[in-house]
């Protein structure tokens, strides 16, 4: 009887892991550390390309290095890039995806969403010696590309030692001074007179990139997307400015944190030093305008603007010949004074995003 009841307490103890009266165990689903798990297409062949350059990383969390491949095949008809991920603890193919046939090199992994799983950086070429990256996020066991929200610049001309650019998503400017080894260049070569003034206000700005990079910036053990390029003069073709946009994950999308240039801090919201003579220069770049067709003085005006728009407001009209010999507005474009973004006010009431 003693052995009895001693055998079903042991019974009790243990019924969690050992079924009581057989020798089978429960088997648990195998798993690693981090639970993560990838979708392998067996249809993809990869049977024939070549390896471009791999890292060793922990992608499962079993603490082994696992190797993240970039393969490639260039053949007369077409070229094709894939990611391979090999298991290091057995050297198995875990996952693999096609990606841009352009793509030259697996820059890093890290883990940059928070979820404590890797991701992966990769760089493409653009033309010439150009590059760009694109950054893989791991989700449900795949990988995909990762969503920016970055400025788009165009519109670039030169200010009082300092550069402007426009991003043409949100019409927002961004300064950049211009490095003290710079300014006696643009003097010389006749971009600004002895005072400071710059003598030519065409926009001749291109963005050259050169890749991206991972960082943890903020120490929180998440890292950013750091986006590298060049400013450079057309006219001349010399890079007048190095730029970083720090790009930190946020609900689905890498969103602008702040932007670094030469390795140091640059404004991005100062908008000082620009004058009305300035801005309306914007404005005949951005609708094509001519400089009889936008007026900031016009003051006839039945277009029923709200009250003390003025305030936060400069307003420019867009105005035409009448065959009375005098001016009449068609429209007006609000320009914010705070941050120089731009609006069509239209006769209903609107005030929308000025587009081009």
């Amino acid at each position: 009887m003693k052995k009895c009841i001693t055998y079903a307490i042991f019974c009790l103890i243990i019924l969690s892991f050992v079924g009581c009266g057989d020798n089978k165990r429960k088997i648990e689903p195998e798993i690693n550390k981090k639970n993560v798990t990838f979708k392998l297409d067996e249809e993809i062949n990869i049977n024939g390309y070549s390896e471009v350059n791999s890292i060793t990383t922990d992608l499962d969390g079993d603490g082994v290095g696992d190797i993240i491949k970039l393969l490639e095949k260039d053949s007369k008809d077409e070229k094709k890039a894939y990611i391979q991920i090999v298991d290091g603890s057995n050297q198995k193919t875990l996952y693999v995806k096609e990606v841009d046939p352009m793509s030259i090199e697996i820059v890093d992994a890290k883990d940059t969403t928070g979820d404590k799983v890797m991701d992966i950086l990769i760089d493409v070429k653009a033309g010439a010696s150009s590059h760009y990256s694109l950054l893989y996020l791991y989700k449900d066991g795949e990988y995909v590309v990762a969503e920016e929200d970055v400025p788009k610049y165009d519109k670039g001309f030169l200010m009082g030692n300092s550069y402007y650019v426009m991003d043409i998503k949100s019409y927002k400017y961004y300064k950049y001074n211009i490095p003290e080894d710079k300014k006696k260049f643009y003097l010389d070569n006749g971009f600004y007179d002895e005072s400071g003034i710059p003598t030519n206000k065409q926009d001749n700005y291109t963005q050259e990139s050169s890749g991206g990079i991972l960082k943890d910036v903020d120490g929180d053990n998440i890292y950013e997307l750091l986006n590298r390029f060049s400013l450079r003069d057309v006219s001349i073709n010399d890079k007048i400015i190095d730029v970083v946009e720090i790009m930190k994950y946020d609900n689905g999308i890498f969103k602008l944190l702040e932007v670094k240039g030469d390795e140091r801090n640059i404004p991005h919201y100062d908008y000082s030093g620009l004058s009305i003579e300035d801005i309306r220069h914007r404005i005949y770049d951005y609708t094509g305008k001519t400089q009889d067709e936008v007026d900031y003085k016009y003051t006839e005006d039945n277009l029923n603007l709200p009250k003390n728009i003025d305030k936060d407001y400069y307003r420019f009209y867009i105005i035409h010949n009448s065959p009375d010999g005098g001016y009449q507005a068609d429209s007006i474009v609000l320009v914010n004074k705070i941050t120089l973004q731009m609006y069509r006010y239209y006769v209903d009431g609107q005030i929308l995003p000025l587009e081009s």
